[in-house]
């Protein structure tokens, strides 16, 4: 009994070493933090209700973001929604018939390789550092850079001169983004460099990177088992799209959900060459960022 006496009072101690005022602080910013959120997107939510909006859909996580708001119009009915680069195929729960006419506005921005951009940063700050080293107060000797001096002489003359005023062609050059960011219409400027191998798995392998495409398959499909046929049904809708008339009978041959993503390569199925190994599925959409806001009007006969 002694000994589990001692035992709860070790117990107390460490519960009493754990709520110390540090951790006491951060609980509290966390719970007047989360409070706040909420309230935020009662306003957001109500002010959208003011605007005829309903949101249908949200959620946040590590992985990505969904969000969907959805509107009420004549004849139809209008979607907001969030499409994440690194998620593949994200189905947005929205029901299209075969006779509907489908319109799609899109806008935003992506990069498929933080990695790239991480790399521009890198270089512009060891651009920064050694045209700055002198006025930062970093030991002189390692100063060699023959711009620290001039920097360090000019900006006490000039309050509004900046470091980058100082690079050479070559520093702007190694600093611009190698891969850049792009708009709904993907890349159309950069040729695609990867292997024959890689370019056929990408989710529309026609279709430049980057760029916003849809998919309408029946309730129990899925778009990452498809077959050939269900692949020629994938369509590039960019920054806008109507499908109306002829083109209703190639992409809506029945109902379903529709389907959407940026396109990259998507790697999910077993290498052929390497049978044995299974890649994850987001082997190269896991460095991408942003995302792009899709308005879907749907409007009903």
């Amino acid at each position: 009994m002694a000994g589990e006496m001692h035992e709860g009072r070790r117990d107390d101690a460490a519960t009493r070493e754990w709520f110390t005022l540090p951790v006491r602080e951060y609980t509290a910013k966390v719970i007047v933090t989360s409070i706040l959120a909420a309230i935020g997107l009662l306003l957001v939510f109500d002010r959208l209700g003011d605007m005829g909006l309903r949101p249908s859909e949200l959620s946040m996580s590590a992985t990505g973001m969904s969000v969907k708001l959805e509107r009420r119009i004549p004849h139809g009915v209008e979607y907001f929604v969030v499409v994440a680069p690194q998620m593949g195929w994200q189905d947005t729960d929205i029901e299209i018939e075969p006779t509907d006419e489908v319109e799609f506005w899109a806008s935003g921005q992506v990069n498929l390789s933080i990695f790239r951009v991480t790399e521009s940063v890198v270089e512009r700050r060891a651009a920064e550092a050694r045209i700055n080293c002198l006025r930062d107060g970093s030991a002189p000797a390692t100063c060699t850079d023959a711009r620290a001096r001039t920097f360090a002489d000019s900006v006490r003359r000039d309050t509004l001169l900046a470091p980058e005023a100082l690079f050479t062609p070559e520093e702007r050059e190694r600093m611009r983004p190698r891969q850049p960011w792009l708009g709904p219409e993907g890349d159309s400027v950069t040729k695609d460099r990867s292997y024959p191998g890689r370019t056929a798995k990408k989710l529309a392998p026609g279709l430049p990177y980057g760029r916003l495409i849809g998919l309408v398959l029946p309730k129990a499909d899925d778009p990452i088992t498809r077959d050939t046929a269900q692949a020629r049904r994938v369509f590039g809708i960019g920054r806008s799209k109507e499908i109306k008339g002829a083109e209703r009978d190639t992409v809506l041959r029945q109902a379903g959900d529709l389907w959407l993503a940026v396109n990259d390569v998507w790697n999910g199925r077993p290498n052929e060459r390497m049978e044995s190994r299974a890649y994850p599925d987001n082997l190269f959409t896991a460095d991408n960022v942003g995302f792009f806001w899709v308005r879907v009007r749907i409007t009903r006969e």
